[in-house]
């Protein structure tokens, strides 16, 4: 048995064309969100940071940012 190819995220969207939508949620904090485009999300859900803080929950996780 072969072992699985591992893609980096970079590699995955390349070979997986345009159509690479990859989702994660529960993000909470700038580091959350950093560990999951690291991951490879292309989407981060933040749903419930959104109802505590309402839009001020974006500029919030782009503190993270560099």
């Amino acid at each position: 048995m072969k072992p699985a190819k591992v893609f980096t995220p970079r590699q995955r969207r390349k070979e997986m064309g345009f159509l690479n939508f990859n989702m994660t949620a529960g993000v909470t904090t700038p580091a959350a969100l950093a560990r999951m485009r690291r991951a490879g999300a292309s989407v981060a859900g933040a749903a419930t940071l959104l109802g505590k803080q309402g839009v001020g929950a974006f500029e919030f996780l782009s503190q993270g940012d560099v």
